[in-house]
C-alpha cells in the first residue's frame, strides 16, 4: 500500500510505550507536517494518485492526531496542523482567506487533501475548546524542500501524462505537454528560501502563550507573485 502502510492507525500498545518513555513528564504537542505532492491536469490525473494524496496528506493527519490525542488532553497540550496556502483565495485578499474556493491549476488532489485537513483542523479545534486543548492550521506557502524538487516535480508529471490514453495526449499535443513542464519549472523557481519561516510558526504554535488559530507564512509577498504548495 505504499506510504499509507507508514501511516496506519497505531496500536495501543504504542501508545504505552510512548507513556513508559515520557515518565512523569507529558506530551505536550502534536505536530502534523506529512506531506507529498502532485502536479498534472485533472483529465490526466488517475485516481490512484487521488487516493494517494488523500492517504498520506489528510488521512495520515487523521491518523497520528486521533492516535495520541488522548495523552495531549489530558495535559491540555497542543495539535498543530500543516496544511497549505494551495487552498487559500487569494486573488487581492490581505491576508489570504483559507476558504478552498481559489485553486491553482494542476494541482487539485493535492489541494482537495489540503482542504480536507484545514476542515479537520477547524472540526477539532471546536471539538476541543471544551478540554483546552489548543488546535493550530499552519498554510506555508511554496518551499525550498524535497516537494518542490524540480527534477521529481518534472518525473512525476511525465508519469501522469504517461497514464493519458493515446486520445486524451493527441486531444491536448505534446507541445502543450511540453508547455505545461515549462510552466512548473517557472513556478517552482518562486519557491522560497527561508524554512525558517515555518518553523518558527511552528515554535510559535507550539510553545506560544496565545498561538493564532491560523498562520500562514506569505505577509511580505503579494499574492500574485506566489506559488503555493
Amino acid at each position: 500500500r505504499g506510504e499509507s502502510s507508514l501511516l496506519d492507525p497505531l496500536h495501543l500498545d504504542l501508545i504505552d510505550k510512548i507513556q513508559d518513555t515520557l515518565g512523569h513528564r507529558v506530551l505536550w504537542a502534536v505536530v502534523n507536517n506529512a506531506g507529498i505532492g502532485s502536479y498534472g491536469e485533472v483529465e490526466w490525473s488517475p485516481l490512484d494518485l487521488y487516493l494517494r494524496m488523500f492517504q498520506v496528506n489528510a488521512l495520515g493527519t487523521v491518523r497520528l492526531t486521533k492516535t495520541f490525542l488522548p495523552l495531549v488532553r489530558e495535559c491540555r497540550g497542543r495539535v498543530v496542523c500543516v496544511a497549505s496556502l494551495a487552498v487559500s483565495l487569494q486573488s487581492g485578499c490581505t491576508p489570504p482567506l483559507s476558504t478552498g474556493r481559489y485553486v491553482h491549476p494542476n494541482i487539485s488532489a493535492y489541494s482537495m487533501s489540503k482542504s480536507a485537513v484545514l476542515a479537520f483542523v477547524d472540526g477539532l479545534r471546536r471539538e476541543m475548546d471544551k478540554w483546552s486543548v489548543t488546535v493550530v492550521s499552519i498554510e506555508p506557502a511554496l518551499y525550498r524542500t524535497r516537494i518542490s524538487d524540480e527534477a521529481t516535480m518534472l518525473h512525476d508529471l511525465e508519469k501522469v501524462w504517461a497514464t493519458c490514453t493515446r486520445d486524451v495526449q493527441a486531444v491536448y499535443g505534446e507541445q502543450y505537454f511540453q508547455d505545461s513542464k515549462t510552466e512548473l519549472q517557472t513556478l517552482l523557481t518562486t519557491a522560497r528560501p527561508r524554512l525558517t519561516e515555518v518553523v518558527d510558526d511552528m515554535v510559535e504554535a507550539i510553545l506560544g502563550a496565545n498561538p493564532q488559530v491560523s498562520t500562514s507564512t506569505t505577509s511580505e509577498y503579494p499574492p500574485e507573485t506566489m506559488f503555493t504548495l
